[in-house]
């Protein structure tokens, strides 16, 4: 009887006085994510279809196939070497990442797969502005050889905290641009721990004091009710 009234009141304490956490969502795909690049891009194509799953049956995903990289559904620059920078739009637990490099073929023999992106480094930001290299990520990308869809590449390291990626791109498979078809983050978005100090402050050890003693009496009350006459 004392055991059960003593936990019902230390976790009607935790509870008023906002101490319980909640909790991480759910490792998923991110939305809602911005990109940009410094490299240019290719007449009718757009920086945006990297990350908006534009070449995924059903949107963005984690994994699956993704469809002949074309106008639609890919991007391609004419630099050889430059950066992608994608805004999280929040702070992540990051654990990895999917891939999908470009089979864009401009329609010259052995093309194919060419304006891959083969020497990359990539690094993530939790500030906004200072970059560090993700430990365990690649530095080189295979080159892609399908004529139609696409196999990605399924990469995991130790998790981080990031608000923004970078790829560096420092080198493609061969031809005259770069592209890439599709990259997909795997992460958590951190939920803000509660503000006890704010407004909705924790109650004063008088009023904690009261409401321990009224669980635990809720307690006994409903044993006695419980026990036969």
């Amino acid at each position: 009887m004392a055991r059960t009234g003593k936990t019902t009141c230390i976790l009607g304490v935790a509870l008023a006085a906002g101490l319980v956490l909640a909790p991480e969502t759910p490792a998923t795909p991110i939305l809602g994510m911005t990109v940009w690049t410094d490299m240019g891009t290719a007449t009718g194509y757009d920086i945006k279809s990297v990350i908006d799953g534009s070449g995924l049956a059903g949107g963005p995903a984690l994994s699956g196939q993704h469809a002949n990289a074309s106008t639609s559904n890919a991007w391609l620059s004419t630099a050889t070497s430059g950066n992608i920078t994608i805004d999280l739009n929040g702070d992540y637990d990051l654990s990895g990442f999917t891939f999908w490099n470009t089979n864009w073929d401009h329609g010259t023999p052995n093309s194919k797969g060419k304006y891959g992106i083969k020497d990359v480094t990539f690094l993530y930001s939790f500030d906004g502005s200072d970059f560090m290299a993700i430990p365990g990520t690649p530095t080189t990308l295979s080159k892609q050889n399908s004529t139609t869809d696409i196999t990605p590449d399924i990469f995991t390291f130790a998790t981080i905290t990031a608000d923004r990626i970078k790829i560096m791109i420092t080198g493609n498979h061969g031809a005259d641009g770069v592209g890439m078809a599709e990259i997909q983050l795997d992460g958590s978005r951190l939920e803000p721990s509660p503000d006890v100090t704010g407004s909705a402050s924790a109650p004063e050890p008088a009023t904690l004091a009261m409401l321990c003693l009224g669980l635990t009496g809720l307690g006994v009350a409903r044993l006695r009710t419980a026990r036969p006459a």
